[in-house]
């Protein structure tokens, strides 16, 4: 599927995602005939009717592309900044939104929790890249991960010598190695933000030394 949205917040060039955060997007004809249902002048309001088109429209073939990725954080996110739309084909025509309600949020963060178990079961490349797009991506990636972190701690203890909680880094480690050498150590950073992220969920209860070697080595400070 050719990306429905472009999200002029990210630059994107071979190797490397720039943020350039202004939660502006261009969008194609169709989408931003939906977005301008009962508009009032430039200014549109997401409700959930307009959501499941949008939800539908992005689904068609069956998968998120890293642009729909991209609209879909910024609309799930609770931080309350105005969207802006433009139109792909035609100048002149722009629309602004404020940040969708709780119920259109919870929509959208369901097909990014859908997209992200797909990275987690067999895309790690991918998840890393999404987790470059923004400071936004990388909350919610790592908000995704919490759960299944502390999932696999709370069946770690003294006495199996915390085995799962072993296995599941060395697993997720594993999968960094077959990056490419120049994205490895950002690929450790996002997982020792993952950990670090459930350690203090939970008061700081997982040991620091099963985690922290994900860190590269040139950048290991303290971090409590």
């Amino acid at each position: 599927m050719l990306a429905t949205i472009a999200a002029a917040f990210l630059s994107v060039s071979t190797g490397s995602v720039t943020e350039q955060d202004d939660n502006r997007f261009v969008v194609d004809d169709a989408l931003f005939t939906v977005l301008a249902e009962n508009a009032e002048d430039s200014l549109t309001k997401i409700d959930i009717a307009k959501a499941q088109k949008i939800n539908a429209d992005f689904m068609a073939d069956k998968q998120l592309d890293a642009m729909e990725l991209g609209f879909l954080v910024e609309a799930a996110t609770d931080v309350i900044t105005p969207l802006r739309f433009s139109l792909a084909e035609e100048g002149g025509r722009n629309l602004m939104a404020y940040r969708p309600e709780k119920e259109v949020r919870r929509l959208f963060a369901a097909m990014l929790s859908d997209a992200y178990q797909q990275y987690w079961n067999d895309g790690y490349s991918a998840m890393l890249k999404h987790s470059l797009h923004s400071e936004h991506s990388d909350a919610q990636l790592t908000e995704f991960a919490l759960p299944k972190i502390r999932e696999v701690w709370d069946q770690s203890n003294v006495g199996n010598a915390y085995e799962p909680m072993r296995g599941m880094i060395t697993k997720l480690s594993d999968r960094n190695k077959q990056l490419p050498a120049s994205d490895q150590a950002a690929g450790r950073m996002m997982l020792h933000r993952w950990f670090v992220r459930a350690d203090r969920y939970g008061q700081d209860d997982i040991p620091d030394f099963l985690y922290r070697w994900l860190k590269p080595k040139t950048d290991v400070v303290a971090d409590k």
